[in-house]
């Protein structure tokens, strides 16, 4: 799966995960969604 990739890449660990990712060619532009489980909690 390609969001393996790039939490790897950015070091993006639980409860930490990548929701979505869009490519715009045209725009030269690459745009990942971070986001938490539900129910995590902070320090």
């Amino acid at each position: 799966m390609q969001t393996n990739i790039f939490e790897a890449a950015l070091n993006i660990e639980s409860p930490f995960f990548i929701k979505d990712i869009q490519f715009d060619a045209e725009e030269k532009r690459l745009d990942i969604y971070i986001d938490f489980k539900r129910g995590s909690s902070f320090r």
